[in-house]
């Protein structure tokens, strides 16, 4: 291990109960309140408070009364991952969400579960299946309802998850403890079909153009590609703060209803995102595929603490992975174990702090690291870096010329590269147009198969991906699979136990081309349906890939993990059924169809 791998950030300090006051040698206040909401899809430069032209006075009032963090990062470009860290304060290849079809391990402990456990009342109402259950997100809350979300068939729109929210408030709340509530907002998230007048609130009545926020009208822009003309644009935006004035108004009306209801006494408030949305700045839509300021660059509200006096700014390097230990200490809680943040009570200096981004996502890998001055850039399928000033350039517009050799970012960045992909891999490789590539065996050990994924998004294409079988055998010692992928990248990984036992595969590969095959590492190619047993140190795994593209078929590796690294997420029965029953594994998702009233919900995967 590269000793730059020291920089990945230090450990949450203990807790320092009952700042300003212990300190003063006061009295020791009742613990406080905490409500922390999170606004799905929400880039905090659309944010009236910090700095853009529209204004969204409810969350503006908010900061204003409290702290505005302006650089403070999500961990990742989609729900499931990104609210693992907030949950957990670890990076993904920690927390384990990296991808349907994962659970969160027992062994990892939440936020709602250790505040639980120092006396908090919990409770969270959510607006997504990625912030559910199915991914063992409900783990520490004494409430939890995600019943809105109809299994994931639908998204309510803020106005009937802010109901239920109150409801929940008012009828379980038991008041002789302090609360911890949790309350998620999936509004800003495409389709951006907000409900009126919020819908033409900021659209130009001349328009005639096709965008109607709906992803049927847009989807063709998704890629690099196609260009979207700027009236258009300027449209999806606008459509898009639609979004935000209404969720802001919602978000309004609930601290509107707290305070009637006396429960904002004593209450911390928290807002914040999972990540924002790109409009062509980087000519992409949406998110989920790259690791750009627009997309990493969320809001953190604190207000209700004196630890966050009204109007204060904060600007360092902060990441989602402070946001556990900052609210544990607040809450005067002990520490939890395992997390990567720091704790954002007291603003202190932290020289060389070098914080983290990561997602396989619709068959795109790529990685980010970032210091106070410079980010990185890795994507994983051309082995391609960008570099960005971010002093003189923070819209990362301008790539900077990147020497790899020697550089502390791309050493930094490949350590934490290797913690991210510990573990067996299949590497599924399907980037030719004109084929299809069909991989199926087994996997077997005579110890035991643990916690095998397969970290294959397909909701960008309802054709890219078919998951005929992923199943482990009783026992655990078997994994079969097979799948079906075009143009797209994925990957089938899993441990064993005892972590040096040998593993057997015998694999199977369909294609059109003469290239595709099945290899040991980048370059040892095996007959099909041979069967080879590897064990973790064979020195044909450890030689470097380079660029993927260039590349077809499936490739084992292995990277050994970390020493004394616990199991990082589960995959039960139980919840391979509900997923497939969603068509997260199996095929390709169910589509739904939005009803005629704006009102009724969304009904996006992501």
């Amino acid at each position: 291990m590269k000793s730059s791998f020291a920089a990945i950030g230090a450990l949450a300090v203990g807790a320092t109960a009952l700042v300003l006051h212990q300190a003063r040698g006061g009295p020791v206040p009742a613990r406080p309140n905490i409500l922390l909401i999170s606004v799905d899809t929400l880039r905090r430069d659309h944010l009236g408070c910090y700095g853009y032209a529209r204004a969204t006075p409810n969350i503006d009032a908010l900061a204003r009364g409290g702290a505005r963090f302006t650089n403070f990062n999500s961990t990742s470009n989609w729900t499931l991952p990104a609210h693992g860290a907030m949950f957990t304060g670890r990076y993904a290849a920690y927390h384990g969400l990296r991808d349907e079809g994962v659970k969160l391990a027992p062994s990892i402990p939440t936020l709602a579960e250790h505040l639980k456990k120092a006396g908090y009342w919990t409770m969270g109402v959510v607006s997504h299946v990625y912030v559910s259950s199915e991914f063992g997100l409900e783990k520490g809350f004494d409430v939890f309802d995600d019943s809105l979300i109809e299994k994931g068939a639908t998204n309510p729109i803020a106005e009937k998850t802010v109901d239920r929210f109150l409801d929940r408030l008012q009828a379980a709340n038991p008041q002789t403890r302090p609360f911890f509530a949790f309350l998620h907002l999936f509004d800003p998230h495409w389709d951006y079909t907000a409900p009126p007048p919020y819908d033409k609130q900021f659209t130009d009545p001349a328009y005639r153009g096709p965008i109607d926020g709906t992803t049927a009208t847009f989807a063709q822009y998704w890629g690099p590609d196609q260009v979207m003309p700027i009236e258009d644009r300027q449209h999806l935006i606008n459509l898009y703060d639609g979004e935000l004035a209404y969720v802001d108004a919602q978000i309004g009306r609930l601290l509107d209803a707290l305070r009637r209801r006396g429960l904002l006494k004593n209450t911390i408030i928290v807002l914040t995102s999972d990540h924002g949305e790109e409009f062509e700045e980087h000519r992409r839509l949406g998110h989920a595929r790259t690791m750009y300021v627009e997309v990493l660059g969320i809001p953190l509200i604190i207000s209700g603490h004196p630890a966050y006096p009204a109007g204060v700014v904060r600007g360092e390097l902060t990441s989602m992975i402070d946001l556990a230990p900052t609210l544990l200490e607040l809450a005067v809680a002990d520490p939890m174990p395992g997390t990567q943040g720091e704790s954002l009570v007291r603003p202190v200096p932290r020289p060389g702090r070098l914080i983290y981004g990561g997602s396989i996502r619709w068959g795109t890998e790529v990685l980010a690291v970032m210091n106070e001055d410079y980010k990185l850039i890795h994507w994983l399928e051309q082995d391609a870096y960008e570099l960005y000033d971010l002093k003189n350039d923070p819209l990362e517009q301008h790539r900077l010329t990147l020497e790899l050799s020697g550089n502390p970012l791309v050493a930094a960045l490949d350590d934490f590269s290797e913690i991210a992909n510990a573990g067996w891999h299949l590497k599924l490789i399907s980037l030719d147009p004109q084929d299809v590539i069909r991989c199926y065996g087994s996997v077997r050990t005579q110890g035991r198969l643990v916690n095998p994924r397969r970290l294959i998004s397909d909701q960008s294409n309802k054709n890219a991906v078919v998951i005929h079988q992923f199943d482990l055998a009783p026992g655990g010692q078997e994994l079969n699979f097979d799948i079906e992928m075009h143009t797209m990248m994925g990957r089938v990984s899993f441990e064993v136990d005892p972590p040096q036992a040998p593993v057997e595969f015998a694999l199977g590969i369909s294609s059109m081309s003469q290239k595709a095959g099945i290899f040991v590492g980048p370059a040892t190619r095996l007959a099909d349906g041979e069967r080879v047993v590897l064990q973790r140190n064979d020195p044909r795994m450890s030689e470097e890939f380079g660029s993927f593209t260039d590349k077809l078929g499936c490739y084992i590796t292995s990277v050994a993990p970390q020493e004394g690294e616990e199991p990082r997420s589960q995959l039960t029965p139980e919840a391979m059924a509900r997923l497939r029953s969603l068509g997260y594994l199996g095929g390709t998702p169910r589509q739904t169809t939005p009803e005629s009233n704006p009102s009724a919900g969304k009904t996006t995967p992501n």
